[in-house]
């Protein structure tokens, strides 16, 4: 097989054989590589933070106190949302 200049090829060494090369098309075929960026590690801490908060809150009972239950409800919405934006961002990075 001859390749000419309008034929572009990549090789492809697998890491550890010194002898099996395989040759693609184009590099649209190579495997994608997950990119672990700023964005998508801070979004998987928010997303465990935030689930973590959000199931601390449901296994806890409403306070008596009028005060000390709003911040309960307010710390399990944070926590929701948290848990969503951090999600968004563990995916879409």
């Amino acid at each position: 097989m001859s390749l000419g200049q309008s034929d572009k090829f990549c090789l492809i060494v697998v890491a550890g054989a010194t002898r099996s090369a395989s040759l693609v098309r184009s590099p649209r075929e190579l495997p994608k590589i997950v990119k672990f960026t700023r964005n998508r590690i801070f979004g998987i801490i928010g997303t465990v933070w935030g689930g973590a908060v959000v199931i601390s809150a449901l296994f806890r009972v409403l306070s008596d106190n009028a005060a000390y239950a709003a911040g309960q409800i307010g710390g399990f919405i944070l926590g929701a949302l948290l848990f969503c934006v951090g999600l968004y961002y563990a995916i879409k990075g």
